[in-house]
């Protein structure tokens, strides 16, 4: 269930946070409640290259003329650093990996 705005407006009155990422498997939610950015995870199953073919997949209909945030996540439980490492390296053009506060600036410039 996304959240609501009550509950987003805590977390940016009392938190230094720069916006949330919510366990959303197929990656779709973005909201603004409260005015910080939250957005769904995709989460696509299977190794490194199971997992850049679901995200080409899940992309097949973007026309590249503005930026697609997605909130990629991988599984702590099943995942080692090396496939971690072997996912990285497979997610050349048109993805960049950044980190989580880049990647909330970067969202927040794009939606102004």
């Amino acid at each position: 269930m996304p959240f609501d705005e009550r509950i987003v407006r805590s977390y940016r009155d009392n938190t230094p946070l720069r916006g949330i990422i919510q366990s959303w498997e197929t990656g779709d939610l973005q909201i603004r409640p409260a005015g910080l950015a939250v957005i769904g995870n995709y989460w696509p199953q299977g190794n490194a290259t199971e997992y850049r073919d679901g995200l080409m997949k899940h992309i097949e209909g973007w026309d590249g003329s503005g930026p697609l945030f997605i909130a990629g996540a991988v599984n702590a439980w099943n995942w080692t650093p090396s496939a971690i490492a072997e996912l990285g390296e497979l997610l050349t053009d048109p993805f960049e990996v950044v980190r989580g506060d880049t990647f909330f600036e970067l969202l927040d410039r794009a939606s102004r």
